[in-house]
C-alpha cells in the first residue's frame, strides 16, 4: 500500500482527482490546480502499475 503525501492542508477530507502515468505527472498536475485555485492541497499516491492516483483537499478559506 502506498502513501499518500499533502502538500499543504490536512488529511482531513481528501476527494479522488485522478489517476495519472506516473508520479511526476500526478504532481505535476497537484501543484497546477493549486495555482489555479481549485483546491488548496493534494496528494499521490503511487499505484502498482507505476501510475499516481491524484487525491485534493478542498481550497483553504482566505481569512
Amino acid at each position: 500500500m502506498g502513501t499518500v503525501l499533502f502538500a499543504a492542508g490536512t488529511a482531513s477530507a481528501a476527494d479522488p482527482g485522478g489517476v495519472y502515468p506516473s508520479l511526476t505527472a500526478c504532481s505535476n498536475a497537484g501543484n497546477a490546480g493549486v495555482a489555479q485555485g481549485r483546491w488548496g492541497g493534494w496528494g499521490c499516491q503511487p499505484l502498482s502499475d507505476g501510475q499516481a492516483e491524484l487525491w485534493v483537499l478542498p481550497e483553504l478559506p482566505h481569512h
